[in-house]
């Protein structure tokens, strides 16, 4: 009886368990019946129940929403509970997608995803370590796709960076580089829509911080390295100061080297005067020499020659336009917001990878100047700043001690090289990466670290970009920018800042030593009826850069203020009083970050920018020449020989 009674339970056990085999056969004939591998890259794949009705051409497979995928430790897993996401260009807010299809390729797999969203998983070839990439191709109107991953326990995480994460492995250790990674999902974004993912060569990688610790990245070797080099400037120019080779780029690098060691007098007075009655001069040396009038006609001349380059570029793809000088500044002058805006959006449509050494390098400087001048036009190259980087930062590699940088199998120039390495420096300043500066430092200090054999042309064509910060080298000066009005100067000095006093007045006020005379040429300048310079009124005088005092010649067609300043204290007040208080120009507040969605359309008006200020007649005309005013220019004050 009891034999019976065991022999019928067992059968009741077998029945169950057929059953439950029978269900799990059926569940995964059903739903996990795709398994493709390809060396170490396994897929599973989950069909669609009704795939006559949702069949695709071709090798194309109708999917449920499910996807796991596995490679040397990497896994990305996908299911409705765990889906694939993407944000729209026009939402604040995430949404889920569904795989729909597959195809396999010869080294790989297509995925094709609800709203036209394909991505490709492809091996370099058949071996177990083939190099991994996974490229997504995300529509115009999405500016994000997370791909859920996960990284196999029996992997050990290395080192993490902000796009890299290193791997070990048992055998090997590999590199996953990604443009994001947070909360497990991998972010794809416009232009950012690799992944890569390879066996790691610690040997043979370079990223900058493998630099942390070296002495030539330390900002105290930085600053002695500018230091001597601009010591070795000034001994160079002046061991040739009686020849006849300087040149207007070593005199002016040389007068401002001077001049951030509290030489400056002294070294307007060693500039030979035929340099300072040439007729080759131009508005490069106008701060120190004078001739304002002529060299405002040069700089007109040379601003309209980069907008006229900016005007032919607006429609082009290469990125040219970013090796252009000072071309930052042009693109902040120029009239028409629509213009600028679109050449900067092409810009991040560029591929980076194929960029020049010289073109990325601009593209961080324009972006570190418009940062100053207009953060709402720099916020446009926000996209690709990192690639950047990143194309910089794969030139470069260690010789011995020292950093190198590259470009096609030849290294970079000293200049070349320090102009990349200040760029650097420049944006890990303002974005507050200590690395970045690091990096920056690592270059310059690489390669001018012994200054002392490089001869005068060379120190001075190189200085202004290691002096970047030196004031009193000539630059342009951002004064005021508010409701459709622009003054900027061009000077050097420290600082010009702009305010109301009264109703009907107005006071510019210039930072520059006491005793120190320099020539200012300011842009932007509405008419004015008087104006008052050491609370003296003075009055026009085409002489006027003859006296040994202040004073100047305003031209009224291009608002242009030309500015002899000779100042008794360090910083001088110059009050411009209107007649008619509509032209008088408001006091500047602090403004809100701009943002692209607010910037003027193209065929809007111009914002910020004066057209009068960017774009002036060329009038050589001075006001009507009048005896000083009674209390103008002191009768005892002599002409300067």
């Amino acid at each position: 009886m009891n034999v019976r009674r065991i022999k019928k339970a067992l059968g009741l056990i077998i029945v169950d368990i057929a059953i439950i085999i029978g269900i799990f056969i059926l569940q995964f004939r059903t739903d996990f019946n795709i398994i493709e591998k390809l060396g170490n890259l396994q897929i599973t794949l989950a069909r669609a129940e009704d795939t006559e009705d949702n069949q695709l051409d071709g090798e194309k497979q109708s999917l449920q929403n499910v996807l796991m995928l596995s490679y040397n430790g990497i896994n990305v897993s996908i299911d409705d509970k765990n889906p694939a996401i993407i944000q729209k260009v026009d939402s604040d807010s995430k949404e889920p997608i569904s795989l729909i299809a597959y195809k396999k390729n010869e080294l790989g797999y297509n995925f094709y995803f609800s709203n036209d969203i394909q991505m490709e998983v492809l091996l370099e070839d058949e071996t177990l370590t083939s190099p991994l990439q996974i490229n997504v191709n995300l529509p115009s109107d999405i500016s994000s796709f997370d791909l859920p991953y996960s990284i196999s326990q029996n992997m050990i995480t290395q080192k993490v960076e902000k796009k890299s994460i290193v791997l070990d492995g048992k055998k090997n250790s590999w590199e996953l580089k990604l443009p994001e990674a947070k909360d497990n999902y991998i972010s794809f974004h416009q232009h950012e829509e690799k992944v890569s993912y390879a066996i790691y060569d610690n040997k043979k990688q370079f990223t900058f911080d493998n630099i942390h610790e070296l002495a030539i990245s330390d900002e105290f070797v930085f600053q002695q390295t500018v230091s001597d080099f601009a010591k070795n400037l000034v001994t160079s120019f002046e061991n040739t100061i009686n020849e006849t080779s300087y040149t207007e780029q070593a005199i002016v690098s040389y007068v401002a080297a001077m001049a951030s060691t509290g030489r400056y007098q002294e070294a307007i007075e060693k500039v030979p005067s035929s340099f300072k009655k040439s007729s080759v001069r131009t508005y490069l040396s106008a701060p120190y020499f004078n001739s304002l009038e002529s060299m405002d006609n040069n700089l007109e001349e040379t601003i309209k020659s980069n907008i006229e380059q900016i005007r032919k570029n607006r429609n082009s793809t290469t990125l040219d336009l970013f090796t252009i000088d000072n071309i930052a500044m042009n693109l902040w002058l120029y009239p028409d917001v629509g213009t600028v805006r679109n050449i900067l959006k092409k810009a991040t449509e560029s591929d980076i990878g194929n960029a020049s050494i010289a073109q990325v390098t601009g593209i961080l400087e324009v972006y570190t100047t418009l940062s100053e001048f207009r953060s709402g036009y720099a916020k446009y190259l926000e996209p690709i700043l990192e690639s950047c980087v990143q194309k910089i930062m794969i030139s470069c590699a260690f010789e011995g001690e020292n950093l190198t940088i590259s470009e096609n199998g030849a290294f970079l120039s000293v200049s070349d090289a320090v102009e990349t390495g200040i760029a650097l420096l420049r944006y890990g300043i303002l974005t507050e990466n200590n690395t970045l500066k690091m990096a920056g430092r690592a270059l310059v200090n690489s390669y001018i670290s012994d200054s002392s054999s490089f001869d005068l042309r060379t120190l001075a064509s190189i200085y202004p970009i290691l002096a970047y910060d030196n004031k009193n080298y000539p630059h342009f000066e951002k004064i005021f920018t508010d409701n459709g009005t622009t003054a900027w100067a061009w000077t050097c000095a420290s600082n010009i800042t702009f305010k109301s006093d009264t109703s009907s007045s107005s006071i510019i006020t210039i930072d520059f030593p006491e005793t120190w005379t320099h020539y200012v040429i300011i842009k932007g300048i509405p008419k004015f009826e008087k104006i008052y310079i050491y609370d003296i009124q003075f009055r026009t005088d085409p002489r006027f850069e003859t006296y040994n005092s202040s004073g100047y010649v305003y031209r009224q067609n291009s608002q242009t203020l030309l500015l002899k300043s000779r100042h008794k204290s360090e910083k001088e007040n110059i009050r411009l009083v209107y007649t008619d208080t509509s032209a008088k120009i408001v006091e500047q507040k602090p403004a809100a970050v701009e943002s692209p969605e607010n910037a003027t359309t193209e065929s809007g008006t111009t914002e910020a920018t004066s057209t009068a200020a960017t774009t002036p007649e060329q009038s050589t005309e001075v006001q009507q020449t009048t005896p000083p005013a009674e209390n103008s220019t002191p009768a005892n004050e002599n002409i300067t020989q």
